[in-house]
């Protein structure tokens, strides 16, 4: 997989089959307790999260007396005895087939296996697989009954083998 994340560090490879998405969300906590809703900012990098992060801070009213952080998330303590808490949101995809490394989002194969048959493949859950990955891994071909109900195609769009496997009609 393109993400490689733990406590300490994250890394992911930079290619056109893996898609990153950057966020940030803040919560306001009030002294007696009380949180505003979750106030979501849209940034393309970390240092544009870590800007904003600075920016909210410096518009607060209350002066600052503590930040704590991590590697994604801060919380500023104000003097008035109200907090920020921000999460820096990381989503890292790879699109390509595990196997094979076929860019799943060229080939309309988007689709979601019922959950036990998918673990008993990919027993982390992590990752994607082209229709004809996951025969050879099960060692026999797919059929309707394998697919989550109303989910076969996840965006719509039909492969001729996973319309072929899911037993939906030509458009």
């Amino acid at each position: 997989m393109a993400l490689i994340f733990d406590t300490d560090h994250y890394e992911y490879e930079i290619a056109p089959e893996v898609s990153v998405l950057w966020g940030l969300a803040a919560v306001r906590t009030l002294p007696d307790g009380t949180e505003s809703e979750r106030i979501n900012y849209k940034v393309h990098s970390r240092a544009e999260a870590e800007s904003t992060i600075e920016d909210a801070i410096r518009r607060e009213p209350s002066e600052p007396t503590r930040i704590a952080a991590s590697l994604l998330s801060v919380t500023a303590h104000f003097a008035d005895g109200s907090l920020m808490d921000f999460w820096i949101i990381l989503d890292v995809t790879d699109w390509r087939c595990l196997d094979c490394r076929t860019d799943m989002r060229t080939v309309d194969e988007y689709y979601l296996l019922r959950d036990e048959l998918w673990l008993s493949i990919v027993p982390d859950r992590v990752g994607h697989l082209c229709i004809g990955c996951v025969e050879g891994r099960l060692g026999r071909l797919l059929g309707p009954d394998d697919f989550q109900p109303g989910r076969a195609s996840l965006d719509g769009r039909y492969s001729d083998r996973l319309r072929d496997r899911t037993g939906v009609p030509d458009a």
